[in-house]
């Protein structure tokens, strides 16, 4: 069992040191021999150290013992219920961001809830590309699939709070490693209660999106942000009652399902007894 939590541990930490080195000592690189990094050298810099994080992931294996009590899989649940899930996520993600820029930013806090996570890039077509589908894509299944996915089978607690701490290493600013660190933890929930990693990336991409319009398109108009902003806080609401109800629900089903088999079983007692 104790030789299974090593293994597991440098499973994940190997390509993860790996992914955090390669990536800062090749824009170190590039940074001494040019005068600029752009969207496309970056990016290539963070898909080549991605890559190669990967490549350690699968290709390292270690030998396991037998466990008596292994921690259960993860359980793919519907469609539907994934949406709800995903709906109080992308909610408790943007009230995240109001809570980090508020204690970072004091008064300026609204206006700076785009940029809490790192500094916003350029609106190239290379960049929003990366924003809005390569940086989701390739973080949500390095950090939620392969590091959470391994890691919870020590402890889904342990596992949640692990690879949040190492998704916020990878941010640079203070505040980015702040909300990092608690957006890790919501999204390493999202990956427990769905089963599935689309809820995680599209939870990403939105919460990104919503970053994006804010500093451009609703730039000036902080009336069509705060409706924006209030509609994403009211659906994810309603869907966190819906599921706290459905939970209960399930939660009381499954007590009167339990005291119908004791009574069953008590009277098959009885008449044994008789």
């Amino acid at each position: 069992m104790e030789k299974n939590n090593v293994n597991r541990i440098l499973h994940t930490m190997t390509p993860f040191l790996a992914l955090i080195l390669t990536e800062r000592l090749l824009l170190m690189l590039a940074r001494r021999l040019f005068s600029e990094v752009g969207d496309a050298l970056g990016l290539g810099i963070f898909l080549l150290a991605a890559a190669f994080a990967l490549f350690l992931f699968r290709a390292v294996r270690y030998p396991e013992e037998g466990e008596t009590d292994p921690v259960p899989d993860l359980i793919r649940k519907r469609a539907g219920r994934c949406l709800l899930h995903l709906a109080a996520a992308v909610a408790a993600l943007v009230t995240l961001m109001f809570v980090v820029a508020a204690y970072m930013n004091g008064e300026s806090a609204y206006s700076d809830t785009a940029s809490v996570a790192g500094d916003m890039p350029s609106l190239s077509p290379l960049s929003v590309l990366s924003l809005l589908l390569i940086h989701p894509v390739a973080e949500e299944y390095l950090f939620r699939r392969c590091f959470y996915g391994e890691l919870r089978r020590m402890n889904p607690v342990f596992g949640c709070m692990a690879q949040a701490v190492m998704f916020a290493i990878m941010h640079e600013t203070v505040d980015g490693m702040l909300y990092a660190l608690a957006a890790g933890v919501i999204l390493g929930i999202l990956a427990e209660e769905t089963g599935r990693l689309w809820p995680c990336v599209a939870a990403h991409m939105l919460v990104n999106a919503r970053s994006l319009i804010s500093v451009t398109v609703f730039a000036e108009r902080g009336g069509v942000r705060y409706a924006m902003d209030s509609g994403i806080l009211t659906l994810g609401a309603v869907a966190f009652v819906i599921l706290a109800a459905t939970r209960a629900r399930s939660a009381s089903a499954a007590e009167r399902q339990a005291e119908r088999a004791k009574r069953a079983e008590s009277r098959k007692k009885q008449e044994a007894g008789t």
